[in-house]
C-alpha cells in the first residue's frame, strides 16, 4: 500500500508542522489540533546527542525554545528541560506517532540533515515508524535525497523536497513517490514537464490554495492546515507566479 492510497480525493492538503498557524509548530498540542483540520500531519525530526529521534525543525532549539543551542548537543532529557511557550515541551518521534497512530492520521516525516550516525539515525526512524505498524501510513521526505533510498527500499513511501529548480533528467534517477516543491517554483510550464504528484509548500492564502488546486496540484502544506480553504491568510503582495 501507497501513502497515497490514503486518500480518495482529488486533492490534499497537510497541516504544515501541526495546526501551527493556531498552536507552537511540532507540538503535540499542534499536531492533536490538526486532526479534523487535515488530511496528514507534517513535521521534522532530527538527532539528540543521545541518538534520540527529536521533532524540531530548526538545527538550534533558539528561535523556538526558552533555550539556546544546537540540538545535537544535547540529549533527550536535557531537550526536555526546555519549555516551547507557553508550556510544551519537544516532542519525540516516538511520541508523535503514538498519537497519529491513536487519531488515525497519516503522516509526512521530514528528515533533517544530520552531520554524523546518519545510518543509525535512519534506522532509528525505520525502527519506530515499524513498532507503531505505521508504515502505510508515512511518507518520508528529505532534501537529502540519499536518505529516501534507504526507505523506498523499506517499502515506505517517499518524496523528495525541492527549494531551487531542477532537471527532469535529475528527476528520473529518484525513486519516490512525490515531489514537494517551494511555491516560488510553481509555473504553468514547468508543472506541464512535472507526471508525478506535485504538493507545494508553505500556502496560507485561500487565494493560492484555490489558484494551485485550479491547475492541477494534487496537495499543498499549509499552517491552517484544511482551514486555508476559508479562513486563510492573504498575502500583502501575490506569490505566486501570474
Amino acid at each position: 500500500m501507497n501513502f497515497f492510497d490514503n486518500f480518495d480525493k482529488t486533492h490534499i492538503i497537510g497541516a504544515h508542522r501541526g495546526l501551527s498557524a493556531l498552536y507552537p509548530e511540532n507540538t503535540l498540542n499542534a499536531f492533536k489540533a490538526a486532526k479534523n483540520n487535515a488530511d496528514f500531519i507534517e513535521f521534522d525530526v532530527t538527532f539528540a546527542k543521545d541518538n534520540q529521534i527529536v521533532v524540531i525543525h530548526d538545527d538550534t532549539i533558539d528561535r523556538t525554545t526558552n533555550g539556546k543551542g544546537e540540538v545535537c548537543k544535547f540529549t533527550l532529557k536535557e531537550l526536555k528541560n526546555f519549555t516551547i511557550y507557553p508550556d510544551e515541551k519537544i516532542p519525540t518521534l516516538k511520541e508523535t506517532l503514538e498519537l497519529c497512530k491513536e487519531m488515525n492520521m497519516p503522516v509526512n516525516i521530514e528528515l533533517k540533515k544530520v552531520f554524523k550516525n546518519e545510518p543509525v539515525f535512519l534506522e532509528k526512524i525505520l525502527e519506530t515508524i515499524k513498532k507503531f505498524e505505521f508504515e502505510n501510513k508515512v511518507l518520508i521526505s528529505s532534501f537529502e535525497h540519499k536518505y529516501l533510498r534507504f526507505f523506498k527500499q523499506n517499502n515506505i513511501s517517499t518524496a523528495a523536497l525541492f527549494d531551487k529548480p531542477f532537471s527532469m533528467e535529475y528527476l528520473k534517477t529518484l525513486n519516490i513517490d512525490s515531489i514537494h516543491i517551494s511555491k516560488k517554483l510553481v509555473t504553468k510550464e514547468f508543472l506541464e514537464k512535472l507526471k508525478d504528484r506535485v504538493l507545494v509548500y508553505t500556502i496560507n492564502s485561500k487565494n493560492e490554495a484555490k489558484k494551485l488546486f485550479s491547475i492541477g496540484i494534487y496537495g499543498i502544506f499549509s499552517d491552517f492546515g484544511s482551514l486555508v480553504e476559508t479562513t486563510g491568510l492573504e498575502p500583502v503582495t501575490p506569490t505566486l507566479p501570474a
